[in-house]
């Protein structure tokens, strides 16, 4: 088994969200620790500045099937010059009357697609896949992410209900779905959606030989929004791979502190304070969100963090829990 790494997918968009979250990662000692990025090709340039440290720059086109980096191109040259308006009414059309079917090979489901593709054409045995908006605000112990030569499976069980239904219920009930697994009216799911996501090579082989040799060609088959890459891994994890995988169960050691909305990030210097000072967290995700009345740049709260981190905030925080 080889060592551990962080993955992160990324783009020119998210530049300055990553500059952040390598800032973070340096400041708790982990500026060395393997980290894949895999960005798209046309952007390796502008990140090439970045590749120092235990950074290693990878194309889309290193990565992705052919068919699959040849799509995202000509969505690229279709969509060049729509503005966020346009792309979201194109995005409704397709998911609606399937229009505009080259929209599926947009940015987002395309990152998709690269963190299940990453680990196995890159063979890393043991990925953390980090958003470019995910930040390190406490302590972190690759080592940790293997007990007893297993891969850790984090689980956050929750109920999911389909008389309130919402995102989480559609991505779950499309996991199912695709591997062919009962969907009852209520299951108890792992809710864990967002990074740190730990992912184990051997079981997204699998997870993909379930699918079928062209697993890609079938999530892309999917409307915009209504699958996740991680709800497909965690089902799968859960009625699959259980005797391959170390279960984690709520552990603080990769607890997240989310700042979700407009109202939270307005109090991003006491919440980031809090993040960094909490023993309990160890990464921090800003989100940003298209319904909100502005998407956040990694420089709008680089000038908080970094203060924060001028006072040795979370450096004294326990290693393990």
């Amino acid at each position: 088994m080889n060592e551990p790494a962080f993955l992160t997918p990324s783009w020119r968009g998210d530049l300055g969200h990553f500059r952040l979250q390598r800032k973070t990662l340096a400041h708790f000692g982990l500026d060395d620790s393997p980290h894949h990025v895999v960005v798209q090709t046309e952007d390796m340039e502008l990140f090439r500045p970045l590749e120092t440290g235990g950074v290693v720059l990878h194309a889309t086109a290193d990565v992705l099937p052919p068919s699959v980096e040849a799509g995202r191109q000509d969505c690229l040259r279709r969509s060049a010059g729509d503005n966020r308006h346009i792309a979201r009414l194109r995005r409704s059309a397709n998911k609606r009357f399937g229009w505009f079917p080259w929209v599926r090979y947009y940015g987002w489901q395309i990152q998709q697609i690269t963190k299940l593709a990453a680990p196995v054409a890159l063979d890393l045995d043991v990925t953390v896949v980090l958003d470019s908006d995910t930040l390190i605000c406490g302590p972190v112990n690759l080592a940790q992410t293997t007990v007893d030569q297993q891969t850790i499976h984090i689980r956050s069980p929750q109920i999911i209900n389909t008389e309130t239904p919402g995102i989480s219920h559609r991505w779950l009930a499309t996991a199912h779905r695709l591997l062919d697994i009962p969907h009852h009216d209520t299951n108890l799911s792992n809710g864990r959606l967002g990074t740190p996501v730990v992912f184990d090579k051997a079981t997204l082989s699998a997870l993909m030989r379930k699918l079928g040799p062209h697993w890609y060609d079938k999530l892309l088959s999917l409307p915009p929004a209504s699958w996740s890459e991680f709800a497909l891994y965690n089902t799968y994890a859960e009625h699959f791979a259980r005797d391959q995988l170390a279960p984690m169960d709520n552990s603080p050691f990769w607890r997240v502190s989310v700042l979700a909305d407009d109202d939270q990030r307005h109090q991003a210097t006491t919440l980031i304070r809090q993040a960094f000072a909490d023993p309990d967290y160890r990464f921090l995700t800003i989100q940003s969100d298209a319904r909100d009345q502005a998407k956040w740049k990694g420089d709008d709260f680089s000038a908080i963090v970094e203060d924060v981190m001028s006072q040795g905030l979370g450096l004294t925080n326990p290693q393990s829990v």
